[in-house]
């Protein structure tokens, strides 16, 4: 059979196309994210794309497991949940119905309001409580009214996806225990029936072989609380020394606020009336995923052991960023020693928060957002309920309009000057022909641009921004710029249907529409980005650790036995010894005062690395909103707008304002031999209200109060030949044993806050497992 599969990339896809190729099925698996090798793009909500597909291929049978699962994302942005789980269901039946194809649609026990004290059946009226429960039972209503041949199959509590995909309950509970966490906390009040994708996936397989059609629950059997699926996850692993603490929904409403039925327990009845149920219970699925996915986790648990204090490592850490301190945070948990050495009066690097009367000031515009799950829920874990999630809406100001960012090309296009916009497709059109027939040895973000977008969006889009941002010219930086940070978003169909089906969008600043599939992410309620960097520094001295402050680090000094780090503090010298070292500061500082000395080439090509520098001008603004924005962005040239970019962290957190007056923070980039990183204060701020005003984003009255913060050497720079020189600086340093170099501006690398947290993740496991393999740890 040939058969096309949506949403192949998730829990279910990952066991239900092996299972569907096993037994010999022609499989087309198609999702949105297209990391995973074999996963075409397609998006349900597409009409015209599925219409596509289903010309293209000629499917027998579609499965539909395209769905918005996260049930607190849903009930923020209902439109996204309705839009994925109701019109993306509702677009594959009627092209199921025209075309006489079999439908196979997933829904869910979240379909029911929980009321009911025994196990929901088939024949149960569904109620559902949340935008979640009621975006998919209108999809399941639509899939039973316009089809006579379809399955809709409603799966429970999802188990599945292994390290990589498992974003549910079982992978939550392996991550803290992995974390260290001695002491679990699992709710009592909700009761529910776990389904193991494997098992769910062979169910599958063996229901569409039959005419049957109608509704099935396909859940494993029995049901049990959370509290039940962790214990029995600690006695898989043979850690019942974890306590598990009992505790009921509204412990965890910061986290999880939206509302859930109290029971989700389903009962298989037709499959058992059909005698086709395939369902194992789920305690025994519970034990051959966890055995099958984790099994080195579990060896690795069962002969875990605690480390002697006389066997324990001393790390010392150089700098107070993300990076060092998630390093010493993971560490010290393990018992390992760690002291922090920091320069400045607080820690957190560029993830630092500034007060000035009643507001806070971020010092950079961070905010967490990751396709790793695991990540996502150590950033959780570790603010304890201070977290929210957010909706990015951000835009950039062209030819006097604001238009959305990361661009679109059909929406770029729309809104700029018509000759530019022909000049600009044809370019766009021309490099993807040259990509493909003769293409270009790419060296330069230029040429990267040139090669991925066309001649004309380069003069257009790429060289005025990029030339600001850097102070040299695209041809001058590497391609890696483009490839690991370039925004934007093109595809072929979307740009034809937005040039000759959409209208024009607003682009005043006032339009508080937020664009389609806008991204996702993280921010502390209360305390700034700040408050995650206190979280790490609290954990660490809770756990033995020191964290030095105001401490200027002079000499680095390594041999066989130890690592000696000489620094002063408030004019008084100093020496700290340790076993190793975490190095997250100035790379080309190091290899200057790192002993032994470096090659004499070392050197030279250290001085090569070079950072950026940043300005940012805080204002506090006498009007309630500037604008719903998450940032601005503006590439005119500095002596036309100073900025590169606004944000307003009011839209990020309340509490970074009052209620009544808001804030914004302007963000310049120079070097630190730029004559503006010297320049007067009071001439700054002028000339940044004078570009805000020009930009129609304030009045000049409405500004009451301004400063400054500098931060030296915040962005790496990517010279052409830099991964060339970088990587003889690391080699030679790290040869040198007892010393690793991590973080942005330690490891030289331009990291997203997240990638900075995974590099201190890793560098301690590292640690931990090079340092006491004896213990077994």
């Amino acid at each position: 059979m040939r058969i096309l599969v949506t949403g192949a990339a998730g829990m279910v896809g990952s066991s239900l196309i092996p299972v569907l190729k096993k037994e010999n099925h022609q499989v087309f698996a198609t999702d949105i994210n297209i990391q995973d090798e074999g996963i075409e793009y397609l998006d349900v909500r597409e009409f015209e794309q599925i219409v596509d597909w289903v010309n293209k291929t000629e499917p027998q049978i579609i499965i539909n497991l395209a769905a918005e699962t996260d049930v607190d994302k849903c009930e923020i942005d209902a439109d996204h949940a309705f839009k994925t789980n109701t019109i993306g269901a509702q677009n594959i039946a009627l092209i199921c119905r025209e075309k006489d194809i079999l439908m196979v649609h997933i829904s869910t026990a979240g379909v029911f309001d929980g009321q009911k004290e025994g196990l929901y059946t088939e024949f149960d009226k569904p109620v559902p409580i949340n935008v979640y429960g009621k975006s998919k039972f209108e999809a399941d209503r639509y899939v039973s009214s316009l089809l006579k041949k379809y399955f809709i199959a409603r799966a429970g509590w999802m188990i599945g996806g292994g390290p990589e995909k498992d974003k549910k309950f079982v992978n939550k509970i392996i991550q803290q225990i992995r974390n260290g966490v001695v002491e679990l906390y699992a709710v009592t009040d909700k009761f529910g029936t776990p389904t193991y994708t494997k098992d769910f996936s062979l169910g599958l397989a063996n229901l569409i072989k039959t005419n049957y059609y109608g509704l099935y629950h396909m859940a494993c059997r029995g049901f049990g609380t959370r509290y039940d699926v962790a214990k029995e996850i600690l006695k898989i692993l043979g850690r019942e020394d974890i306590k598990i603490h009992r505790v009921n929904s509204d412990f965890f409403i910061n986290d999880y606020p939206a509302p859930r039925p109290k029971s989700e327990m389903m009962r298989n009845l037709m499959l058992d009336l059909r005698n086709i149920n395939l369902m194992k219970s789920w305690q025994e699925s519970l034990k051959e995923y966890l055995e099958n996915n984790f099994s080195e986790f579990i060896n690795e648990q069962k002969r875990a052991k605690i480390i002697p204090a006389d066997k324990r490592k001393k790390i010392v850490i150089l700098g107070g960023g993300i990076a060092g301190l998630m390093a010493g945070y993971k560490l010290s948990r393990k018992g390992v020693k760690v002291v922090v050495l920091e320069k400045y009066r607080e820690v957190g690097g560029l993830a630092r928060t500034v007060k000035f009367e009643n507001f806070l000031f971020d010092f950079c515009a961070h905010r967490f957002h990751s396709r790793n799950s695991e990540l996502l829920e150590e950033f959780k874990n570790i603010l304890q309920g201070n977290i929210a999630f957010h909706r990015q809406k951000s835009r950039i100001y062209m030819w006097d309009k604001y238009l959305e960012y990361p661009f679109r090309l059909g929406n770029l296009m729309v809104n700029m000057p018509s000759s530019m916009a022909i000049k600009s497709l044809f370019g766009y059109l021309l490099a993807l022909a040259k990509k493909k027939i003769a293409p270009k040895e790419i060296i330069s973000f230029k040429d990267w641009f040139v090669a991925n977008f066309g001649a004309p969006l380069y003069q257009t889009n790429c060289l005025p921004y990029a030339s600001k941002l850097w102070d040299r010219d695209p041809s001058e930086l590497s391609a890696d710029w483009g490839s690991q940070r370039s925004p934007a978003k093109f595809n072929l169909w979307s740009i034809l249907k937005e040039l000759f089906v959409s209208k024009q969008e607003k682009t005043k600043l006032n339009n508080d529409t937020f664009y389609p599939d806008a991204s996702t992410f993280y921010y502390p309620k209360e305390g700034g980005i700040e408050s995650f960097s206190k979280r790490l520094a609290e954990e660490i001295i809770a756990n033995d650790g020191k964290i030095i402050t105001r401490a200027d680090i002079k000499e680095v000094e390594l041999n066989e036995n130890e690592a000696r780090i000489f620094y002063e503090k408030e004019g008084k010298k100093y020496l700290e010894v340790g076993d190793e070292i975490i190095s997250t500061i100035s790379l080309p500082y190091l290899a200057k005062i790192i002993t032994p000395k470096l090659s004499e080439e070392a050197i030279i090509r250290s001085r090569r690395l070079k950072y950026q520098s940043n300005i940012f001008i805080n204002l506090i603004i006498n009007r309630e909103k500037v604008s719903n924005d998450s940032w601005l962005y503006f590439p005119q040239p500095k002596d036309e707008i100073i900025f590169n970019r606004i944000v307003e962290f009011k839209n990020w957190s309340k509490q970074m304002s009052p209620a009544d007056k808001t804030s914004l923070n302007a963000d310049i980039t120079c070097g630190l031999d730029d004559p503006i990183w010297r320049e007067d204060d009071r001439k700054i701020i002028d000339k940044v209200i004078e570009g805000m005003v020009k930009v129609d984003l304030v009045k000049k009255e409405e500004v009451e109060e301004a400063f400054v913060v500098r931060v030296p050497d915040a962005y790496p720079i990517y010279h052409l030949d830099y991964k060339k020189d970088l990587s003889f600086v690391l080699s030679e340093i790290e040869s040198l044993g007892k010393i690793y170099c991590i973080g942005r501006t330690g490891r030289f690398k331009y990291n997203n806050m997240d990638d900075s947290v995974e590099q201190g993740i890793k560098i301690a496991e590292k640690i931990l497992r090079d340092g006491y393999k004896t213990l077994s740890l």
